[in-house]
């Protein structure tokens, strides 16, 4: 048997002995094959990454963004290849914004919705706004100038109070028109009482020039003549006393105060009372209960009975005449004596 150093097939150049040498490291061989194609994945990620590999997509086409987010980077340049290039402009423009607002952007209020009230919006951020979350805390008192008799119309407040806290008025607001309100009341309370005033000094005026000292006696009249024609009507001591009230100070306005009367109702009835005569006003019986008062009109129902009286005489005497003439005088002191 013959044995070859080198198979037969061999090149007589030593290159089999390479190939041979290749065979016998193949391994080796393999191994760097492995090598070069992690190494090509990885370029190719990192082009998929910087936009370097062809079709594949931009950081800001990722799925990770909308069309208009993505709208909204490309028109403030910041669709730069290499996202880090971005990162400088966004934190500059977050801290400008946040500079220019003075606040964070968390702190910033949405702007009404279409169609959305103020109320509304102001409902929705109650607590932004620093508006109380309880219609009781918006709270007003009356200012310092309110007199101290004049009644506060709580009811009113009440009401004002519901709608500032349904409107979203601030509280501070709501104290400054209410006080506004109560020195507008007060300013129209002294100007209705100097008009009051002012116009009955001029009524008194107006019976004082026509009339001169005998004014008073005039009013006495005009009394008279009315509560002649207020008995006749079927009224009242209280009702003819009232009456009588209306025709010098006027009729009572919505406050319960009085106005001011006319000084040619008075005159009416003064004349009234004249054209009557001292007989019909001895009829009447009486200068009535808008002269007496009930001590003065005590004191002469005693004066009126007592004995030795004219009244006293015809009861004594069963003189019917002379009690039918005295009977309205009596029973006139009398009511007005029981009050």
């Amino acid at each position: 048997m013959f044995k070859f150093k080198q198979p037969l097939w061999a090149p007589n150049d030593g290159a089999g002995g390479g190939a041979g040498a290749g065979a016998d490291s193949g391994g080796a061989g393999g191994g760097d094959a492995a090598a070069a194609a992690a190494a090509a994945a990885a370029a190719a990620a990192a082009g998929a990454g910087t936009g370097g590999g062809t079709g594949t997509a931009k950081w800001w086409e990722t799925p990770d963004y909308s069309d208009e987010e993505r709208q909204w980077l490309a028109a403030r340049g910041l669709t730069d290849d290499d996202p880090v290039k971005a990162i400088p402009k966004m934190v500059k423009g977050h801290r400008a914004a946040e500079q220019r607002i003075g606040k964070g952007l968390d702190s910033i209020l949405d702007r009404p919705a279409q169609g959305q009230s103020f109320a509304d919006w102001a409902k929705a951020n109650r607590a932004a706004l620093g508006l109380p979350e309880k219609e009781d805390a918006y709270t007003a008192t009356p200012p310092e100038t309110w007199p101290k008799d004049a009644r506060w119309d709580a009811e009113f407040e009440v009401k004002a109070r519901r709608i500032a806290f349904e409107a979203g008025v601030p509280p501070e607001a709501h104290k400054a028109y209410v006080g506004l309100y109560a020195e507008k009341v007060l300013e129209l309370e002294r100007a209705s009482a100097e008009g009051m005033a002012q116009a009955k000094d001029g009524m008194m005026a107006a019976l004082k020039r026509d009339f001169g000292e005998q004014t008073p006696a005039v009013i006495t009249r005009a009394k008279q003549g009315l509560q002649f024609l207020a008995e006749k009507a079927g009224l009242s001591t209280d009702q003819v006393t009232a009456a009588a009230q209306t025709m010098i100070d006027g009729l009572k306005g919505p406050d319960g105060k009085p106005g001011v009367g006319d000084a040619n109702v008075v005159r009416l009835f003064a004349a009234l009372s004249e054209a009557m005569g001292e007989d019909a006003a001895v009829a009447l019986n009486r200068g009535g209960p808008l002269t007496t008062t009930p001590v003065e009109a005590r004191a002469q129902l005693q004066e009126f009975i007592k004995p030795g009286s004219e009244w006293e005489k015809a009861s004594r005497e069963r003189d019917q005449a002379a009690i039918a003439r005295l009977k309205p005088k009596f029973e006139h002191l009398a009511k007005l004596a029981s009050q």
